[in-house]
Order: C-alpha cells, then sequence, then structure tokens
C-alpha cells in the first residue's frame, strides 16, 4: 500500500516526540481550524432534518421490522449496537438491506464492530454497499469490510473503543466534547491513519488531528461527541412505552447509542405488558426509545468455545507445538496476579491466563465488553450468546459477577481502577512503548480497546504477553518500534516463550530478568533487536513456577562460597594436595607469567634485548605471537646500535620453534623468523646505499669548494 512507509515514518516520528511527554502540544487542523462545539452543533441540526418524525402520542410498538425502517432516508447517520454479534440488532439489519442501496444508502455508521462475513451484524450492508463511511474501533475478521477499504470502496475512521463509547455517551448527554489520555502520542493525536483510499492505496483522506493539552504532566486528547439520525438495538425485554432490560454483554453499546439517536427502534426478544418490568430493573427508560418491534433472528455466536465438564475450571490445552508455546507464555503471565486483583484481559494469550492462576488465589477478571467477574469457558450445557469475552468467544460468570454498557467499563479503565492489564504485542521497544494493532500494507483491523488499556500505566501495570519472534522470525522486543503505536512508554513487563523482560519506564531499558527452561541468554541475544541488561536471570519452568525460588537463598549461598574462599586464600601458602592447593599453585603461576610477559614488553620497548631474554621463556615466545613481534619490531625499526642481539634473538627463536611439535603458532614463529631476516637483510642493503650516497654527497661537496 502506498500509505504503508507514511504510517511508519509517522509512527518513528510519534515515538520521538512521546518522550517529550510533559511538553505541551496543540495541534491545529491543517483543514482549517474545528470547534467541537461547531461540530456537536451541526451533528445536532442534521439528525433534526433525517430523522423521522416521531409522534409521541401514538403507539411505539410496529407490526414488524419491515415498518419500523420503512421510512428511514438515504443520508442518514445511523448508530448500530453489539460488540461482535452479541447484541447486534440483526431482525432491523436484514429489514434495512432488504430495502436495497438504491432506496436506503446510510452516509455514515457508527458501530464498534462490522459483522462476519456469511453469519451476520453489519456485513450485509457493507457488501450490498449501503454503507459509504463507517466509524468504527475494529474490523474482526471482516474481511470483505477490510478489502473494500484498502481498494477505496468505503471509508473507515478508526476509533479507540473506550473513546467511541464515551463519544456516544457525551451525544447522549449533551456534552459537545472531553479530554482522554487514550490516543496520546499516537497516530489518532495526528490524525494521520488514513480514512479513504483510493483503487491505487493512495490515500485521499486522512483523520482529524486531534486538539492536545497537558493536564498534571500527561497529554489528553480533545474527544468531539457523536449522535446520530438513527439507532438500531436489541434488547431482551421491552413493553409498550419502551422501557429495555439486557441481558449480561447485550448492554455493551444499546443504552447509550439509544440516548445518542433522534430515533430510537428497539428489537426485542421479549414484548412485555406496561409494568411487568420492575422500575429497578430497567436498564433504558422509555423516554429514549421511539419504536419496539419483535426480533425474529435467532442469536448467533460468533466463536464458540467450550470446556468439557463441570469439573473442569480450565481449559485443557491442546498439545500442539503452538498451543505449548501460547500455555507456557499464560502459565508464566498469571504469576503476575496476587490474590483479589482487578485485571483486564485482552484478546488472545492473555484469555488464557486465568486458567493457570494459582489454586486458591481469586481474581476479579474484567472483560471491556461490560463484565466484571468473568470466569472460564462455559460447557456445552452453559452456553450463552449473550456472554461473551474480549476475544468474542463464549464465557461464563462467576458468582458475584456483574455487567455494565461499555462506557461504564472503560470509565474503570481509564480512571485506573484495573490493578493489571494483560495484551498481546506485534512490537514493544526498550522504552515500553507498545504497538499491536495494525501492520501497514498488510492488516488494518483496528485498534479496539487496546489503546484505552494502557492510557493510565501509573496506575494500571501494563503486562505484554507474546511470542519473542514474529512468524517470520523477525524480532518482536525492538530497540524502537517501526509500526504504528498503540500507546507510548506504557509497559512494565514482557512475557515472551523465551524470557520475561522488566521494563524501566522512567530511564528507558530492558532488564533480562528471567529464562525459560532450555533457553541461554545467547539465544536471546540473537532473537532480540533491543539492548538489555540481564539481571541474576532464573528459569520458569513449564508450570510456570521458579526451579530455584528466593533472592534470600542464593544470597546465603553466595555468602557461603565467599567463606569457603576466603578459606582457601589462607590456606594456598600451606603445602598439601588437593584440589585448592592445585587451583593456588595455577593462579600463583598464571600471575607470574602475567608479570613475566608485562616486563619483556617494556625491556623490548626500551630497546633492553638482555633484559627481553631474561623474562621471556621459551613457552611465552612460542606461544605470544604479540611478544615476539613487538620486540623484534621495536629493535629494527628504532635501530638498535648492535646487531648481536637481533641475531641472538632471531636464533633464540629459531630454537624455540625447532623444539616445538609443528602447530600454528609453530608456523607464525618460522614466518616471523623468515620475515626478521627478510627485514635485516634489507637494512643491510638500506646501509650500503647509504654509504654510497654520503659519499657522492662528500664529493659534491668537495667539487663545490673548489
Amino acid at each position: 500500500m502506498r500509505f504503508s512507509r507514511n504510517m511508519i515514518n509517522i509512527s518513528k516520528q510519534r515515538q520521538r516526540d512521546a518522550r517529550r511527554l510533559t511538553s505541551a502540544r496543540v495541534l491545529s487542523n491543517t483543514s482549517g481550524s474545528f470547534s467541537a462545539k461547531n461540530s456537536f452543533t451541526a451533528t445536532f441540526q442534521h439528525a433534526a432534518k433525517l430523522a423521522p418524525k416521531i409522534e409521541r402520542a401514538g403507539s411505539k410498538l410496529f407490526k414488524d421490522a419491515d415498518e419500523a425502517v420503512a421510512d428511514l432516508k438515504s443520508g442518514t447517520t445511523l448508530l448500530s449496537s453489539g460488540f461482535g454479534l452479541c447484541g447486534v440488532a440483526e431482525t432491523l439489519i436484514q429489514a434495512i438491506h432488504r430495502k436495497g442501496p438504491e432506496n436506503l444508502k446510510f452516509q455514515m455508521v457508527i458501530s464498534n464492530n462490522a459483522g462476519v462475513a456469511g453469519k451476520g451484524g453489519l456485513d450485509i450492508l457493507t457488501e450490498a454497499g449501503q454503507i459509504n463511511r463507517m466509524i468504527i474501533s475494529h474490523l474482526g475478521s471482516n474481511r470483505v469490510l477490510e478489502n473494500k477499504y484498502l481498494t477505496g470502496g468505503i471509508a473507515l475512521e478508526l476509533c479507540p473503543q473506550g473513546t467511541l463509547a464515551e463519544r456516544i455517551r457525551a451525544g447522549g448527554a449533551g456534552i459537545p466534547a472531553f479530554f482522554t489520555a487514550t490516543g496520546a502520542n499516537t497516530l489518532i493525536q495526528d490524525g494521520k491513519i488514513p480514512v479513504r483510499v483510493g483503487a491505487s492505496g493512495n490515500v485521499l483522506e486522512h483523520g482529524k488531528p486531534r486538539e492536545a493539552r497537558t493536564f498534571n504532566g500527561r497529554t489528553y486528547l480533545m474527544e468531539t461527541a457523536l449522535t446520530g439520525d438513527v439507532a438500531i438495538i436489541r434488547a431482551w425485554k421491552a413493553d409498550a412505552v419502551g422501557n429495555c432490560v439486557f441481558r449480561y454483554a447485550t448492554k455493551a453499546f444499546g443504552p447509550i447509542m439509544a440516548k445518542a439517536a433522534t430515533l430510537t427502534i428497539v428489537e426485542a426478544d421479549n414484548i412485555v405488558p406496561v409494568g411487568s418490568i420492575h422500575p429497578d430493573n430497567v436498564d433504558l427508560p422509555g423516554i429514549f426509545v421511539d419504536r419496539v418491534v419483535p426480533s425474529t433472528v435467532a442469536k448467533v455466536i460468533e466463536i464458540e468455545k467450550t470446556r468439557s465438564s463441570e469439573a473442569d475450571n480450565v481449559v485443557k490445552p491442546v498439545e500442539s507445538a503452538g498451543d505449548i508455546q501460547r500455555n507456557r507464555i499464560a502459565k508464566r503471565a498469571a504469576k503476575e496476579l496476587k490474590q483479589s486483583d482487578y485485571v483486564n484481559l485482552g484478546a488472545g494469550i492473555p484469555i488464557l491466563v486465568p486458567s493457570f492462576v494459582k489454586e486458591g488465589v481469586k481474581v476479579w477478571v474484567q472483560s471491556e465488553n461490560g463484565i466484571l467477574g468473568m470466569g472460564p469457558y462455559p460447557t456445552t450445557e452453559e452456553i450463552d450468546p449473550d456472554i461473551v469475552n474480549a476475544g468474542k468467544e463464549t464465557a461464563s460468570l462467576l458468582p458475584g459477577a456483574s455487567t455494565f454498557d461499555s462506557s461504564e467499563s472503560f470509565g474503570m479503565i481509564r480512571g485506573g481502577h484495573m490493578d493489571v492489564s494483560i495484551l498481546g504485542a506485534l512490537q514493544v521497544s526498550a522504552n515500553g512503548d507498545l504497538a499491536n494493532y495494525t501492520i501497514p500494507g498488510k492488516a488494518f483491523k483496528g485498534m479496539g480497546g487496546a489503546m484505552d488499556l494502557v492510557s493510565n500505566p501509573d496506575k494500571t501495570r501494563i503486562v505484554v504477553t507474546t511470542t519473542h519472534v514474529a512468524k517470520d522470525g523477525s524480532p518482536k522486543i525492538v530497540q524502537e518500534c517501526s509500526l504504528p503505536l498503540t500507546g507510548a512508554n506504557c509497559v512494565s513487563t514482557i512475557i515472551t516463550d523465551l524470557c520475561v523482560f522488566q521494563v524501566d519506564r522512567a530511564n528507558g531499558g530492558l532488564t533480562l530478568t528471567e529464562l525459560a527452561p532450555g533457553v541461554d541468554i545467547e539465544e536471546i541475544e540473537r532473537k532480540t533487536e533491543a539492548r538489555f541488561s540481564i539481571a541474576e536471570a532464573k528459569r520458569y519452568s513449564a508450570t510456570g513456577k521458579c526451579q530455584w525460588e528466593r533472592n534470600e537463598e542464593r544470597a546465603k549461598e553466595s555468602m557461603k562460597k565467599e567463606r569457603a574462599k576466603e578459606k582457601w586464600v589462607k590456606k594456598e601458602g600451606a603445602k598439601g594436595e588437593g584440589a585448592n592447593r592445585e587451583g593456588a599453585k595455577e593462579e600463583r603461576l598464571q600471575l607470574a607469567a602475567e608479570d613475566r610477559e608485562a616486563r619483556a614488553f617494556a625491556a623490548a620497548i626500551k630497546l633492553d634485548m638482555p633484559c627481553f631474554l631474561e623474562c621471556s621463556t621459551r613457552q611465552d615466545i612460542a606461544e605470544n605471537e604479540a611478544l615476539i613481534t613487538v620486540a623484534i619490531l621495536c629493535a629494527f625499526v628504532c635501530g638498535c646500535g648492535e646487531f648481536t642481539y637481533i641475531w641472538a634473538l632471531v636464533d633464540y627463536i629459531s630454537i624455540v620453534a625447532d623444539s616445538f611439535s609443528p602447530t600454528d603458532s609453530h608456523q607464525h614463529i618460522l614466518a616471523v623468523k623468515s620475515n626478521v631476516n627478510t627485514l635485516l637483510l634489507g637494512r643491510v642493503i638500506l646501509r650500503a646505499i647509504s654509504k654510497v650516497l654520503v659519499k657522492i654527497f662528500v664529493q659534491g661537496l668537495g667539487a663545490s669548494s673548489a
């Protein structure tokens, strides 16, 4: 893609800017000034013009979905609820699809996800060409939409999931704009993520830059509110006045979207008489609902995952090579969790972590789609399409669990109420920068909730779980990220299938603290681009437990060795046999040899050949090529008056060479001897020539005198 290199260059510049987090930066919109207030007002004016007329006095109950969407107009902005396929208004989407693009084409659709090809969601509308533009956080596995975007068929504005939820909530509450740390020091801040590209891949439109301000030393971005003409949502129960009840994770975007739209259409699994819903159980009051229709399309599960039986409270890993690798990482990551921790888990390897938490340690797992107290995968009998995790997989709830909408969920995250957040990665830098949502030119999936999850690293510790290298063998632990950043200077711990790194976020730098079984430091160095220091690394086993335990034990062992060494030093002068005695003798001989060598070098430099020969044993000269070369060159170049010492040295080398077997050093000694002979012969010739020249010069002077 043509915009790939631009995104990478912008990402690198953003990483350099991220080092100056405390500096205030205010970005202006390059296409002209923009105002949150004006944008908000324009949105409401647009909605008032295109939304169908609302009859407050009439009944909110409609016969079917086709009747409820009959008066929707092209150019409308649509809010579509759901997280993946959970909570999607499938009955209404299919009714809209039946109208066709010639009768109904939306100018803008705001949704967290885009559906799954062949399964459900907005996919049928994008494929039919009924959507011109989308604001979305994650494309998921929707290849059709991704290809359509990359070939210029649709415009996509990527928005972090938590920011998307808060923008919608703000729109429904009449708040024109707000500041958030999410997206600071990323392409979101610069507005450089391509929104629309041409058929050849050229960028036709970029996103809007955000105004940035500094509060308490941190950079925050201004985000504007989102509203729509029409919202389509799915509820579990609804009555004739519009009161709604949602089940579990289906409330992720439903309630906030209903409040942000001029006209809200609800499809309900159960339409009940007025008064049958207890006031305390109403999730969405009727004031926010304008039309209610029966839901006639069955719920679809995006990814079904189960455990084998009630007795299994963990996932039984499939022992393939890939799963063994992933399980090893997850088991080690489980050690990062302490009793009663609140932890958020991203998709992929992080979802496996609770399965390996030590028995007796209870942690509260939060899922970004609005669950606190998420349990393991369900049994086949427990599967509920309204309970899914962050990876859109089926899940279960533990006793004491709670569910809520996405704005509430990300308020917990951005507010620093989570103790730990565990995410995957494409790249992590030595400074703790994280890139995990896109590979320009190869993958365009969206960031989902990842940018929100790393937005408050001072209060929520960020742990990355990832394979050490990518599928192509390239390192994931790099000195500086080349991919667009998810967050700057946010990661505290990196856990891979090979080792564990701790990140110094304050000063920058990695420290290797643990090695996996069968892994040595040389392998880590080969597969890690980033520079790192090495602590006293301990190994972790396949079960995630250390093979040796506490630092105190290592300290005691070290002290014991020191005492033994001191005792050995005291005894080294005494006679006797044994390993210690032999060791002391070897050490003394080594020191003596080093001392002789040093004195021999000094003698050679001073041209003191007798001293040189006295200090150098036959063994020294035979094994130390540098000693030979220095001595001879010093004698030759500096012109050691007498040739006697030079020839004596040459003869000495010959004797040494003849007394050793033909080894590489023996051959080298003979070569040195030959070179010396050549040099000395050259010196004799030069002296003879110099005498002739002097004689000619003297004769010349005599002639000129005459």
